[in-house]
């Protein structure tokens, strides 16, 4: 096989004269794919010399080519690696996207080439189009970020793609936990608070990113250097005397935002699954006194008139009602009173710190269910009949606060409960302790 026209093609660039080449030879290509194993093709020249033009040819003709590893053990992208030339590579990567992981010698890839030759404008490039690379190890287990470093090429620590995330930021999205404990335990340079175009640092992608095994040895090897959350240029979240200070008077459709958890900004994973439990046995424990409050229930129906018990003559009572309520109709509604509204605000936490978990709809379906456990169980054990005030009124509150909760662009506010109190003519003071509960819960909410 005579390469003579080809490689001169290639030493000067000529692309006519490439095609010279092809016309007096139609298999030459064929022929420098399938017969030259670890020998230089036209296309390791034309890159080398630096002819653009001509190697995007070469590779556009051939796209084998680019694959091929010369007698180094280098393929054509290896060496415009080695050399900077990000025309070429941006070339070859258009022709072939995983060129960005071809294995040469010692099983270095583009990136390690251009980490040791500290070309930053590359390395970017290849860390764009192939985030996961930076993770790909040499023969000796060296990442490119080891050998950039080896070889003082500290400004890969600054290099920013065009999200305008570091190399750090990359390591920790794709849970790559050796290369970040690497980065924060051996790089003093390392800055552990950069943040990138929307505002986050790389602790903040973490928390902000779906939860995975690995996450909790990455998050605190970000905290022992410091790691902020939101970014050393942005404000720090106040604090919980802030908050309350700054709630103003008057009621408004956003005031359920102080519930919820926002990832990246806001509580971190330990804090929730701690509030998590918390607000979980508040549940259970609000939900257990309202189906069985304090005194216990009456187990038979009262005595009839003839009775000698004033208690049975002036409040008789059914089987299955509370004994309180029998006693001490307004410690009940008192007790009702308190218990629905850590009941019910207990739910709503619930509902908000559980937003990202799988089973979603479920979930809701069955929080959904033990409010109206919950308020069929009051309405049956209260003084009245199921079909009395008692019942409008629970259920009532519950499906506002449902609501309010669950559907915030109704612009639903407590205003919708009482004002259905009120036209529902429940005027008795035994049932405006109720009411009082919801317009407590409109000042501290309100603004």
């Amino acid at each position: 096989m005579d390469r003579t026209w080809i490689d001169d093609a290639a030493q000067a660039g000529n692309i006519e004269l490439l095609y010279e080449s092809l016309r007096r030879d139609n298999n030459i290509l064929e022929k420098l794919v399938n017969n030259i194993r670890f020998l230089g093709t036209p296309l390791h020249l034309s890159v080398s010399m630096g002819h653009t033009a001509f190697s995007m040819e070469l590779a556009a003709l051939k796209p084998s080519l680019t694959r091929k590893l010369n007698e180094d053990g280098l393929s054509p992208i290896h060496i415009a690696s080695r050399n900077g030339n990000i025309d070429i590579v941006k070339g070859l990567l258009r022709v072939d996207g995983e060129l960005c992981q071809v294995k040469g010698k010692g099983m270095m890839t583009p990136l390690h080439c251009a980490a040791s030759a500290g070309s930053v404008p590359v390395l970017g490039e290849f860390l764009s189009a192939c985030p996961e690379s930076i993770a790909d190890l040499t023969v000796y287990d060296k990442t490119a970020l080891h050998l950039a470093l080896e070889n003082n090429q500290e400004e890969i620590l600054s290099w920013k793609d065009s999200d305008g995330n570091t190399v750090l930021h990359i390591s920790t999205s794709r849970r790559q936990t050796p290369m970040v404990e690497y980065l924060l335990d051996n790089i003093e340079k390392a800055d552990v608070n950069a943040v990138n175009a929307e505002g986050l640092t790389a602790l903040g992608v973490l928390l902000r990113s779906q939860r995975q095994p690995d996450d909790a040895v990455i998050e605190n090897t970000l905290r022992r250097r410091r790691a902020s959350d939101t970014g050393s240029s942005q404000p720090q979240p106040p604090t919980s005397d802030e908050v309350l200070k700054s709630i103003p008077k008057g009621i408004r459709s956003s005031w359920t935002d102080y519930f919820k958890f926002q990832p990246g900004k806001e509580a971190p994973s330990d804090v929730r699954n701690a509030l998590l439990v918390i607000v979980a046995l508040i549940t259970i424990a609000t939900f257990q006194a309202g189906i069985t409050p304090p005194g216990g229930l009456w187990q038979e129906d009262s005595s009839n008139p003839n009775d000698s018990s004033t208690v049975y003559l002036e409040r008789p009572y059914t089987a299955g009602t509370s004994i309180l309520a029998t006693k001490d109709r307004q410690m009940f509604y008192y007790f009702v009173g308190c218990n629905t509204i850590g009941f019910l605000l207990s739910l709503l936490m619930l509902f908000h710190l559980t937003k990202e978990f799988p089973a979603r709809t479920e979930l809701v379906i069955a929080m959904f269910a033990m409010m109206l456990t919950y308020s069929g169980s009051i309405s049956f054990i209260g003084p009245s009949s199921p079909g009395g005030y008692i019942t409008n009124v629970i259920v009532e509150i519950a499906e506002g606060f449902w609501t309010c909760f669950i559907n915030e662009d109704r612009n639903c506010n407590f205003n919708i409960i009482i004002n259905f109190l009120f036209t529902k003519k429940i005027t008795s003071i035994k049932f405006l302790i109720l009411i009082s509960y919801s317009e407590v819960l409109i000042l501290i909410f309100s603004d």
